[in-house]
């Protein structure tokens, strides 16, 4: 192309050059005699035209010769023409097929460009584009983004967004996208009436149809519910679980939590207020530009105090397993035997004086677990290892600070007897009986480091659990442990 528009230039610049110099006819006795015209075509070439042209500066004798003269330099003047009217001819011919094009790849040296793609949703994607340079393009120039789903994104066949007249940083949104397509999109200048086109980049927008909203586990309770669920839409507004006693295809009439944060991936949600023993459905939801998606469905039902995990050894889901009842019980709702610390029988008073391991009871002077410093109990004096046997023993102060640290407590009654419905975090469950108003006393295995005549408790109060301090002497409810 630039070949064909430099012959153009040598083609008008060999007309212009006859037109402006004219043809020199003769030249004698250093008279020049000239034909001044701007058009070649003008000059009538005849014999009769010259000679009366000439007969006022010539003689006779000297008008055969120029005559003459004049027919050779004609000849050469019409076959000069008849080349250059070729020429102009073909050059015709080939602007007729062929359209000179505005294009150019790749941006000129004195700018620096760049751009990269930013974030994607399912209907928009913002392009991160840099510019430096755009000054010294002109006071007409600007950079824009042209793209489409075919490739080789052009001023012909894509969608124009203008960037920017300014050098600078932008965050550029391409709006109106389809869901699930991939498009290509590029870096384009305009100046001087040239499109400068930078490289091709693609993206692929996120196709809603996909497994993006998820209904996860399901941990019911006595009164509450505890759903896990997965999110991984773009542009979340909302999200969370929609539960019923009635389910309906209508689901915008299902009671609706949302997830405490909105951050995409997993996230958790309590179900409040529920009935014990009624059955729910409930399912993940995801609100997108004003589009609500849906998970599968589950459904669950509460728990109630006949659902309690039936077994003599109990998975909670923490590092050991609890027994189902008491030391001295055979059912969970029994209360079982009362132990005083470090003894493995039963007896009727339980003061310092009947302890076994006090010496004095008005200075409380120990002799197994005091001076030795002994702070946990011998398997010798673990009443449940002595009772039961095998693995079977005391919990540790970590186990009781484990079970109230990881598992939900609700006061309530079982066939007639208060105490504690203990919930795991795998959905098993304990019972444990109070034997005080609203208070539950078990001990641990654990003696005080400092207070030699006390032994850490598990305590509980109401829904409430914790550790406390008891006297070795006073009588304790025992809940066994083993690996």
């Amino acid at each position: 192309m630039k070949r064909l528009i430099l012959t153009i230039a040598v083609v008008l610049a060999m007309v212009l050059t006859v037109s402006a110099q004219g043809i020199i006819i003769h030249e004698t006795n250093n008279n020049k005699m000239v034909f001044n015209t701007t058009d070649v075509s003008d000059i009538e070439f005849t014999e009769s035209s010259v000679e009366a042209s000439m007969s006022s500066y010539v003689t006779k004798s000297v008008l055969a010769d120029t005559v003459q003269s004049i027919r050779t330099e004609l000849n050469a003047a019409n076959e000069r023409i008849k080349v250059l009217e070729d020429l102009v001819d073909s050059l015709r011919a080939q602007l007729a097929s062929d359209t000179l094009s505005n294009e150019q790849y790749g941006f000129p040296d004195y700018l620096g460009a760049s751009c990269s793609t930013g974030i994607v949703g399912y209907s928009e994607a913002t392009i991160n584009v840099k510019v430096a340079g755009l000054d010294s393009a002109g006071v007409s120039s600007y950079f824009c983004i042209y793209y489409n789903t075919t490739g080789n994104p052009t001023d012909a066949d894509a969608t124009l967004v203008n960037v920017a007249l300014d050098d600078g940083e932008y965050s550029i949104t391409l709006p109106n996208l389809e869901q699930g397509t991939t498009y290509y999109y590029r870096l384009c200048l305009y100046a001087d009436d040239i499109f400068y086109y930078g490289k091709v980049s693609k993206f692929t927008t996120y196709d809603m149809s996909l497994d993006s909203i998820a209904t996860g586990d399901v941990t019911p309770r006595f009164s509450d519910c505890i759903v896990n669920g997965h999110c991984d839409y773009e542009n979340v507004s909302d999200y969370g679980i929609i539960y019923t006693t009635t389910p309906s295809a209508d689901m915008s009439l299902w009671t609706k939590v949302s997830a405490t944060e909105n951050i995409r991936g997993d996230f958790t949600v309590t179900l409040p207020g529920l009935t014990s023993g009624a059955t729910y459905s409930c399912c993940a939801y995801a609100l997108v530009e004003d589009v609500v998606y849906h998970g599968g469905v589950k459904t669950f039902t509460t728990l109630t105090l006949d659902s309690l995990t039936q077994g003599d050894v109990i998975d909670l889901g923490l590092s050991v397993k609890w027994a189902s009842h008491n030391v001295g019980a055979t059912k969970p709702n029994e209360y079982g035997s009362v132990y005083a610390w470090g003894e493995t029988e039963t007896k009727t008073e339980y003061e310092w004086a009947t302890y076994f391991d006090c010496t004095d009871p008005i200075y409380l002077e120990f002799t197994k677990y005091d001076d030795d410093k002994k702070t946990v109990l011998d398997a010798e004096d673990d009443v449940a290892h002595v009772k039961w046997g095998g693995d079977w023993r005391m919990p540790t102060h970590d186990e009781c600070a484990e079970l109230v640290a990881k598992c939900t407590f609700y006061y309530t009654s079982y066939n007639g007897v208060d105490g504690i419905y203990v919930l795991g975090p795998n959905g098993n469950s304990i019972f444990l009986p109070i034997n005080g108003a609203e208070t539950g006393f078990y001990w641990t295995s654990a003696l005080h480091k400092t207070y030699y005549g006390r032994a850490l408790e598990l305590r509980t109060y109401g829904s409430y659990a914790y550790d406390s301090l008891g006297f070795r002497c006073d009588g304790n409810l025992v809940r066994p442990v083993c690996p």
